[in-house]
């Protein structure tokens, strides 16, 4: 499933659905694979590898990954890493190296990163 998931020559909606199945199965994707996901050119498949990263539980969540994906192009892939944010263990993260993201995002464009942001 994780080749399916790296593998950009696959059709989007068969990624994402690796990207499910690997988090439903496998506990996610690992972080050099949330790596190499978020190079990917579908923001779609970017935004369910951290949606896949915070579903399941780490005793240390990796700042880089998280800040990575909350200053993505994208406005749904942000909103993915903004969501992220919500449903992670706080003592796990060290949040003062993601505020100048997080305050980027409270100036969004779209209405939705503001209001999670």
């Amino acid at each position: 499933f994780r080749d399916v998931a790296l593998d950009e020559s696959m059709s989007s909606a068969d990624r994402v659905r690796a990207i499910e199945v690997l988090t439903e199965l496998f506990q996610g994707i690992d972080v050099d694979g949330l790596r190499a996901l978020s190079k990917s050119d579908v923001a779609e498949v970017r935004a369910r590898a951290l949606w896949s990263y915070s579903r399941n539980q780490h005793e240390k969540y990796d700042t880089s990954i998280l800040k990575l994906y909350l200053d993505d192009a994208h406005p749904r892939v942000r909103r993915s890493a903004l969501e992220a944010c919500l449903c992670i263990n706080p003592a796990a993260v060290e949040w003062s190296q993601l505020l100048p993201s997080l305050a980027k995002s409270l100036g969004s464009a779209e209405r939705v990163n503001r209001w999670q942001a």
